[in-house]
């Protein structure tokens, strides 16, 4: 069997595959999603020299995917308040 044949061979990923796949990911959101909820929390609370520190690793953390729905919602609700 050439190496061809061994890439070729590849049928792809089976349903139960493919569902263990998506929970993990689901999980994986999930998880960084309460990161980042418990993060900003301690930002709010805490003194604000150290909440710089905390809100740097917020926002390091955040993707460009992240900062683009942000900037969205954050247009969303602005942009009432000019129209009138």
């Amino acid at each position: 069997m050439s190496k061809n044949d061994k890439t070729n061979s590849w049928k792809g990923y089976d349903f139960d595959q493919l569902t263990c796949r998506r929970i993990l990911t689901s999980a994986r959101i999930e998880a960084q999603k309460t990161r980042l909820t418990e993060t900003a929390r301690t930002v709010k609370k805490e003194n604000p020299i150290l909440s710089m520190r905390n809100a740097r690793t917020l926002f390091t953390a955040l993707s460009f995917v992240d900062y683009g729905v942000l900037a969205i919602r954050l247009y969303r609700r602005i942009k009432p308040l000019f129209s009138k």
